[in-house]
């Protein structure tokens, strides 16, 4: 630390020679890399220039204590033999380690390499996929996988290999793919899957709006979230899905839902933004505002948030109950009474429950089925939305307020 804030050089060191002083710095660098102590050993061999480091040794013992960033930034220093057999010992640790396919493509687009090693980027998208998949990401690995056929095809091979036969056939319609299975195997996974996640009553499967021009909203406000006394709200976000990223970027607010009991309205933000942003203030303002109608959201700060940040129309919010920390709330009577109360928070799994209760896990509780959140991480911003999403972002909203009546 005194040798980086002061810049010390070797002259400045109490030995004999310049020499004696190298061979002391040597040591004491062998003894950190020896010691784990990683960065404080490379930040002296930047600082000193100390040569018998440079090596792709140097770089295996960082990767091997899991620093790979700082061995991508020593990578630089090495000459082109050194470069290219740290690319090479990062492929064939990706066969066990995501993290070492990263860098290997992070390496070869720094070095300008994509020509000896042209199978770098695929091999890396196609880990970041499989992870995704694993995850219960499909439609972010679709979107990952872009327009690229052999992609797509890794996508939807692997969906068939767990057994999500079901998506593996939508996404194959999708892009345009051969996709074989049997009809009758398909059928029956879709309708066990909408057996196992809790769905929209049937009277409400006409009363969702899709609102994407003005009239289209006037209408869908006035008939399903005018003169309510609870609104459920929610937010979906465009993502986007960056080559050296396993996570979607949140971006804007891409649709907003608004709920009642008597049906949902999915707002189309950045279309009614660019076309008639006036009408959100005649039609939204008012219910954002009022005192009288409770808001309902779940984790809801930031949902208001991005909308405030989007238009004023949102600036002021008034009557909100985020569902989450009311149930946090509740579990926390339920544990101060010290009885196991007659209430879903109260139950024994909750009160031992380490992290906050998530909106799935809330509906399954309070209304006996969890939500499928498959499409969670799905494509928000593309325009039409799929009949999955629209789905997805009704219940979203919905759910909140049928919980909340229950509750």
């Amino acid at each position: 630390r005194l040798i980086e804030t002061f810049g010390l050089e070797l002259q400045d060191f109490c030995f004999d020679s310049v020499e004696l002083a190298r061979e002391a710095i040597v040591c004491y660098t062998h003894w950190l890399l020896n010691d784990g102590k990683l960065t404080s050993a490379i930040g002296l061999i930047l600082h000193f220039d100390l040569s018998e480091f440079c090596t792709i040794e140097t770089l295996i013992i960082l990767a091997r204590s899991n620093e790979y960033a700082l061995a991508q930034e020593f990578a630089q220093i090495l000459d082109a033999d050194g470069r290219r057999s740290w690319i090479e010992f990062c492929i064939v640790e990706g066969e066990n380690e995501h993290s070492a396919l990263r860098y290997a493509h992070r390496a070869v687009v720094a070095f300008n390499l994509e020509t000896e090693f042209p199978d770098v980027r695929t091999k890396y998208f196609q880990s970041t996929i499989r992870r995704m998949i694993f995850k219960g990401q499909y439609e972010a690995a679709l979107k990952h996988a872009g327009s690229e056929v052999d992609l797509q095809t890794t996508v939807i091979e692997l969906l068939a290999e767990i057994g999500q036969l079901d998506f593996a056939h939508e996404f194959a319609v999708r892009c345009g793919l051969e996709f074989c299975c049997d009809p009758e195997a398909l059928a029956n996974l879709v309708a066990e899957r909408r057996a196992t996640y809790f769905q929209l009553p049937e009277h409400l499967q006409n009363a969702v709006a899709f609102a994407d021009d003005e009239s289209t909203l006037v209408s869908a406000v006035e008939q399903f979230i005018l003169n309510q006394d609870v609104v459920g709200l929610d937010t979906e976000w465009g993502a986007s899905v960056g080559e050296d990223s396993d996570k979607a970027d949140t971006g804007d607010v891409a649709t907003l839902q608004l709920a009642s009991l008597a049906g949902v309205v999915i707002i189309d933000i950045p279309k009614i933004q660019a076309t008639c942003p006036h009408i959100l203030e005649r039609t939204l303002a008012p219910v954002f505002k009022s005192h009288s109608v409770l808001k309902l959201g779940f984790a809801v700060q930031e949902d208001l948030r991005r909308l405030a940040k989007g238009h004023s129309a949102f600036a002021e919010v008034n009557a909100v109950c985020d569902m989450q920390s009311l149930w946090k709330v509740g579990v926390s009577k339920a544990k101060a009474s010290r009885l196991i109360l007659d209430t879903p928070w109260g139950s024994k799994e909750e009160s031992m429950r380490y992290q906050p209760i998530g909106l799935s896990t809330l509906t399954a509780v309070v209304l006996g089925k969890p939500l499928d959140k498959a499409m969670r991480m799905s494509d928000w911003s593309r325009r039409p939305l799929l009949p999955t999403q629209i789905n997805y972002a009704a219940l979203d909203a919905w759910t909140l307020v049928e919980a909340h009546r229950v509750i």
